[in-house]
């Protein structure tokens, strides 16, 4: 008997398009041996440690991910993305934590979403394992005092994402990190015990919308600028943050050679707002004097919000900063990321998108190869779809008229933001199916 069988790039399409639907998915691994492996690659690509579940319940869940990869123990080498959730590791699942987390030879990602408070067992095993390990995007997410210490056993990481989180910790003779470890670093033994990798990409906000720019958040940035012996920001290629304290954030930006830009302004006008009869021409530029030579790539996040009423304060201020950009930028991608929360005909309206468009036309753009416009909808929103098309036409009739004549313009929506980055993953939150 003849069988036919799918060229793997067809196999590979077909999963995608299935995204996050994991009943089909694992209907899929049975039905044909072609599919089996890669099925289980993209079931097992991610795995989800609820700690919301009682103790009972996590160490269940924590065995049977023990027992299934050791009956086939090549499922561990599929999980590439490991995130922890949702409040306190409990300590009676620590030991088989410390089972599961040295087989995860080819685990590329670590989360840490909430998981407050973090006990010392826990940490124990994170700087025990995390050095054997390739990873290298490291997320640390509304944790309240994260051990500094942790961020440099992994020695392979180029990607580290701090988000909502205070980094404080303690050194090795009870005083706290990071905010006070430069006084004790200034002799180059001290220092040898602290040792960063050559980060790439630096997040210190929320990618979809801004963070509070506390003033944790602002000491963080002066720690990152005095501990040159420990971070090296020429190596830096891609920064997100938000502009709240802009001498800091123009210290970071001097220090590295940019590539990728992703910044909102928002918190820079809570409680005022630019008068809306002003020049952008004598609006401050929040980013200084720095020309940013390398820059390929800038995305702007823009608020409709009743907190964030001041949208054009937010705009015009970014129209300054793409304003005094060099005759020989290198810049070849704009985004404009807007989430809508409130009135967004009115909001719309105080955009000066005509302004940035005119502007894009001057020769100094010429090597400029798309424009996007993301609108983000919070879930729920009935008249998404509708807003969207309305929005649209707008922008490609009137607002960005000349971008979208020259091809540039792509505009994309994305509804239901909570769930943006949901995909297929191995939870352990519920039961199994």
């Amino acid at each position: 008997m003849e069988t036919f069988t799918f060229p793997p790039e067809l196999t590979e399409q077909i999963l995608t398009t299935l995204g996050d639907d994991i009943t089909t998915i694992l209907t899929l691994s049975v039905v044909s041996s072609q599919f089996v492996q890669p099925s289980q690659r993209q079931l097992f690509s991610r795995v989800v440690v609820d700690c919301r579940l009682n103790s009972a319940q996590l160490q269940d869940r924590l065995f049977q991910l023990l027992a299934i990869t050791q009956d086939s123990p090549h499922l561990f080498h599929y999980i590439r993305a490991l995130e922890i959730m949702g409040g306190s590791f409990p300590s009676d699942c620590v030991d088989l934590f410390s089972q599961i987390l040295p087989r995860l030879v080819h685990l590329r990602s670590l989360k840490l979403d909430g998981v407050n408070p973090l006990k010392s067992s826990f940490i124990s095993v994170l700087e025990r394992y995390l050095p054997l390990l390739p990873i290298i995007r490291l997320s640390i997410s509304s944790i309240d005092n994260v051990p500094w210490h942790l961020l440099v056993s992994c020695p392979t990481i180029t990607h580290l994402s701090i988000k909502q989180s205070i980094v404080i910790g303690l050194g090795h003779d009870g005083s706290p990190m990071p905010f006070a470890l430069e006084k004790r670093l200034e002799g180059a033994e001290s220092s040898k015990d602290y040792k960063f990798p050559r980060l790439d990409t630096l997040i210190l906000c929320d990618p979809i919308t801004p963070g509070i720019p506390t003033d944790d958040q602002n000491k963080l940035y002066s720690w990152l600028l005095a501990s040159k012996n420990l971070l090296d920001l020429r190596t830096l290629r891609h920064i997100a943050l938000d502009l709240g304290n802009t001498q800091e954030a123009q210290r970071l930006f001097h220090q590295s050679q940019l590539e990728s830009l992703d910044i909102s302004t928002a918190w820079l006008f809570v409680g005022q707002s630019l008068a809306k009869d002003l020049p952008f021409e004598h609006v401050p530029n929040p980013i200084g004097s720095h020309r940013f030579s390398h820059l390929r790539e800038i995305t702007f996040r823009i608020l409709f919000t009743q907190l964030f009423h001041n949208v054009y304060s937010q705009f015009i201020t970014f129209i300054r900063i793409i304003n005094d950009f060099p005759a020989n930028n290198q810049l070849e991608s704009i985004t404009i990321k807007v989430l809508v929360k409130s009135n967004y005909v009115e909001h719309w309206s105080q955009l000066r998108l005509p302004l940035l468009d005119a502007l894009l036309q001057e020769k100094k753009f010429g090597g400029l190869r798309k424009v996007s416009v993301l609108i983000m909808i919070p879930k729920g929103w009935l008249a998404a779809n509708s807003l969207f098309v309305t929005i649209s036409k707008a922008l490609r009739h009137n607002l960005l008229r000349h971008s979208a004549k020259k091809g540039l313009l792509k505009i994309s929506k994305r509804s239901g933001v909570e769930n943006a980055l949901a995909r297929p993953t191995v939870s352990l939150n519920s039961d199994p199916t």
